[in-house]
């Protein structure tokens, strides 16, 4: 596991800045972004079943569900995660104290704006927004480069594609242009996953063999080389083209690949340890959801939005929560034992995903939109109960 070590207390007219939660910015980001995930699936869970109504000159609702899911949520997480983590990566203290809790601030702000959803608060969202992309990219960039981490460079234009997209998909739609936001927002899932195919390639099979105590697998190098740009083409293509045969074929292909990557990290061992099962759990929802992406471009087996779920819950949604349980614990000084609270939200994780695209797809659409937000909801509640002591405590 990856160690880091937080900085020491600031001076006594800092004292504000001094609280255990502004250490590093995990602590924060991991609490707000399950807070935010439950608020945003209730306030969506209502639209689809008591008439509630967003204001008539907002983001289309689809596209709100969609935009706060990926950028009210998961970006925190993964943003939260690379700001931390940098510091071991590149030996240089990433922010800690003050600078957190403005970017904190500031995200916090930019939830309320799409929370009330009115033109007006969209427009002053999106500009602040703008600023907290700025200061996060600017802040990474300035230590990989620093330190000369050409190994990280990578996170800095996938974090930039992220922002250009959350503009473009609100711009967008705010302009009457649904369809293409849409369009946008489906192609932020996949470049979403792009970050899940390079952490979780790197620290699957590394956390699987100390947990298994067995020696870790050996990559297989010519997947390793092609693994990356053959998802940045099979992504570019849905995104310039996503009924094309040859973009469907590409999906089909990439899950492949992938579904060959993790047959080799041991994953049928690991059914002990759920901070471990849940890693590979949430990438085998990966295979699944590119195969059935690309099948899906041809009218076979399930819907793409069944597919889009398999990947967004079960890939996005599983993978954060288990992370945020094993990096708020190892980085906190703590064993990684989990709670048994932790594990059972692990498993509501799966079978929010399982029943939100088993139900659908057998039209029973309004179940799987309740069930699947309740399992969700639970879920991140009990991460909130679990850890909130955890997060909010210096290092022991």
């Amino acid at each position: 596991m990856l160690q880091i070590q937080e900085p020491p207390k600031v001076s006594a007219q800092n004292s504000s800045f001094n609280h255990a939660l502004w250490a590093l910015p995990f602590r924060s980001f991991f609490l707000s972004a399950a807070l935010a995930s439950i608020v945003a699936l209730l306030l969506w869970l209502a639209k689809l079943t008591t008439g509630f109504s967003f204001a008539s000159n907002g983001l289309n609702p689809i596209v709100w569900h969609i935009h706060e899911m990926t950028f009210g949520f998961a970006v925190l997480v993964a943003v939260g995660f690379i700001l931390t983590a940098v510091q071991t990566w590149t030996g240089i203290p990433s922010i800690t104290g003050r600078p957190v809790a403005l970017l904190l601030a500031l995200w916090f702000s930019v939830r309320l704006c799409f929370w009330f959803n009115s033109q007006i608060t969209i427009y002053l969202g999106l500009s602040l927004q703008a600023i907290w992309w700025i200061a996060v990219i600017s802040i990474f960039s300035k230590i990989v480069f620093a330190a000369k981490n050409k190994r990280n460079y990578l996170f800095i234009p996938i974090l930039l594609m992220l922002a250009i997209c959350q503009s473009a998909i609100v711009l967008l739609d705010i302009n009457q242009y649904a369809n293409y936001s849409l369009h946008i927002a489906k192609f932020s899932v996949l470049l979403f996953s792009l970050l899940v195919t390079i952490i979780g390639g790197r620290i699957i099979p590394m956390f699987t063999a100390n947990g298994i105590q067995s020696p870790a697998a050996k990559p297989i190098e010519w997947l390793e080389k092609t693994i990356l740009p053959l998802s940045i083409i099979s992504f570019v293509g849905y995104l310039v083209d996503s009924q094309h045969l040859i973009t469907s074929a590409l999906l089909i292909i990439l899950s492949i690949v992938h579904g060959i990557r993790m047959s080799k990290w041991q994953g049928l061992k690991t059914f002990k340890v759920p901070l471990l099962w849940s890693l590979h759990v949430a990438y085998l929802f990966m295979v699944l959801g590119l195969l059935f992406l690309g099948l899906s471009i041809q009218d076979l087996f399930i819907s793409i939005s069944s597919a889009m779920h398999l990947i967004t819950i079960g890939t996005i949604g599983l993978m954060i929560f288990s992370m945020m349980s094993r990096v708020s614990l190892g980085h906190t000084g703590r064993k990684l034992i989990t709670n048994p609270l932790v594990n059972i939200s692990f498993v509501l994780l799966v079978i929010s995903a399982i029943t939100r695209v088993l139900l659908a797809e057998l039209g029973f659409v309004h179940y799987a939109w309740t069930f699947s937000t309740i399992c969700w909801t639970i879920a991140a509640v009990i991460f909130l109960v679990c850890y909130r002591r955890i997060l909010t405590s210096p290092r022991l």
